[in-house]
């Protein structure tokens, strides 16, 4: 797809270390500096662990729902974001506190120094993949439960395993000893993790063509792999019940809406608006479709059931120097509010941007136009967004060059360009509509390590 090539310029701004900056506004950017204190261990009331936690997803029976979000693949829970995090050569279980907007170690254990397998929040060594080794991990929050996972990845294999542990962390027990599949962030797929509340899928792609559906027994902890026959069924665009919406484009740019019953491990096409040739970007939720539309010189708002007529909720603003939008992408809705981005074709590359986010009210058709503050390639783009919850959006507002000293075994010094970043956690509907209210987020390490797609 066109945003790719953006993707992998983000990928490359985001994907080195960067030092978040606690200053807000004017106060100027600085980067963090390293102290030989112990890492946090999560805030978290705990309670001591009983040998076991129970081995069922806590997602609805027969609904599907997307464990990850955002660039960073996080899984959303009640008190916080869920991601591996590289920390020294360790790659750790950590959470993003919804409260204080502090990252937290997942380990209970009193005077734990998080450097070992003995750790409570101990994923994997980082080994010779460094800073990418928390690529072939995933934290998946499901309900009550918390669901750690390491994949094998290309330069590592045999570590993989699957483990249980309640929220907090508390009560780790192993589920299975090997995962013998490559990690969905390695792939094309930008959150292929999602449950039914019988087990847990992971959605995996070769190449950009043959897909791979695989299934954890949340009982037995085996897996199974089934390789769907038509290969990639597109881009994910949300749910429906019990399936899990595609939009796939053919060859010829004709468009199909397909449902993934993953229970079935089976791809079916249906008809829908959605198909249509004009639609830049789709989104699904609760049973509802939405599409952006072209008509004319006109951008639309729509929505609709899959199978009836959608229904004009709004007119998108148009580009500031007039340019016609040729994708976008839709993220909620949040109490109403739809996040909408328009993606313009770059004159440099002919690849698109998002160069313009609005938050539109379902109930009124107000837009809100959102300030762009992330520049790329010297163009203002909208914040990145690096996950989102039920009612939290967790933004990279901003980022500068920088450089880095590292040095090598040998002992040589060299320079890396680095960028530092202010990230933030923000109510979803309030910052659609205008607000500016946010919470600084405070990383561990001031580093970045899960991969974004590209």
């Amino acid at each position: 797809m066109k945003q790719r090539n953006h993707q992998k310029r983000l990928m490359q701004a985001v994907c080195l270390p960067l030092t978040l900056c606690l200053a807000f506004g004017l106060a100027g950017c600085g980067p963090q500096t390293p102290t030989d204190s112990q890492p946090p261990a999560s805030g978290f009331e705990t309670t001591e662990p009983d040998g076991g936690t129970t081995q069922t997803p806590d997602t609805a029976q027969g609904e599907v729902r997307i464990l990850t979000s955002g660039a960073l693949h996080a899984s959303a829970g009640e008190e916080g974001f869920y991601l591996p995090q590289v920390v020294g050569d360790a790659v750790l279980g950590t959470v993003v506190d919804f409260t204080t907007g502090e990252q937290q170690v997942l380990c209970i254990q009193p005077g734990c120094t998080h450097d070992s397998p003995d750790c409570g929040a101990w994923l994997r060594s980082t080994g010779d993949l460094g800073d990418q080794a928390a690529d072939s991990c995933a934290l998946l929050r499901d309900g009550d439960t918390l669901l750690w996972l390491v994949f094998d990845d290309p330069l590592s294999e045999g570590e993989s395993y699957a483990d249980l542990s309640a929220a907090d962390g508390s009560g780790r027990t192993r589920l299975a000893d090997s995962l013998p599949v490559l990690c969905p962030a390695w792939s094309n797929w930008p959150n292929g993790f999602f449950s039914d509340g019988e087990s847990w899928y992971f959605l995996t792609s070769q190449d950009g063509s043959d897909a791979f559906l695989s299934c954890l027994d949340p009982d037995t902890g085996a897996l199974t792999v089934t390789e769907l026959p038509d290969g990639s069924p597109g881009t994910m665009i949300g749910t429906d019940g019990g399936s899990v919406l595609f939009r796939q484009e053919g060859p010829d740019g004709s468009r199909q809406l397909l449902a993934l019953d993953p229970a079935a491990a089976r791809v079916e096409a249906r008809d829908s608006w959605l198909s249509g040739p004009h639609v830049l970007g789709a989104a699904a939720r609760d049973g509802t479709l939405y599409g952006v539309v072209r008509q004319g010189e006109s951008l639309l708002l729509q929505a609709g059931p899959a199978d009836g007529e959608p229904e004009t909720m709004a007119e998108l603003p148009a580009s500031p120097d007039g340019a016609r939008a040729v994708a976008a992408s839709l993220t909620g809705p949040f109490e109403d509010t739809l996040m909408v981005d328009l993606y313009f074709p770059n004159a440099a590359d002919g690849a698109s941007t998002p160069a313009l986010r609005c938050g539109v009210e379902l109930d009124t058709g107000a837009c809100h136009v959102m300030e762009a503050t992330w520049q790329t390639d010297n163009s203002p783009d909208p914040p990145l967004l690096l996950a989102a919850g039920q009612d939290t959006l967790w933004l990279a507002v901003s980022h500068s060059p920088a450089e880095s000293l590292t040095v090598d075994p040998e002992g040589t010094p060299s320079r890396q360009e680095t960028s530092t970043a202010r990230t933030v956690l923000a109510r979803a509907a309030a910052y659609l509509t205008g607000s500016d209210e946010n919470r600084p987020v405070t990383m561990l390490t001031g580093k970045f390590t899960a991969h974004i797609p590209h």
